[in-house]
């Protein structure tokens, strides 16, 4: 369970350090500098509950993040190539764990 908490902990760290990094690229320091105060607070809580070793490749699901957001808040057009790599990373995750 306390695994699971973590992981958990880490994804929401990670959902916040990116959406930080999207306030702070339009100029919103008041959110996005909370965000990454949420980040550094939710990252070490999940590092009280599972060792570094665990934690580390489900910071790599920021690419998928990013990704999905680039195409619905900066509408960027996300290729196929750049989805194919993203998948290529969430299953990197998968076999890590």
């Amino acid at each position: 369970m306390r695994r699971v908490l973590a992981i958990f902990f880490t994804l929401a760290a990670v959902g916040a350090q990116t959406l930080a990094n999207y306030a702070l690229r339009g100029e919103r320091y008041g959110p996005g500098i909370a965000l990454l105060a949420g980040h550094f607070f939710l990252w070490c809580l999940a590092l009280r509950l599972a060792p570094l070793t665990l934690l580390i490749p489900w910071t790599a699901l920021s690419h998928v993040l990013n990704a999905f957001l680039a195409r619905k808040i900066l509408r960027e057009r996300v290729t196929r190539r750049r989805w194919a790599g993203t998948l290529l990373i969430a299953l990197g995750i998968v076999l890590c764990n």
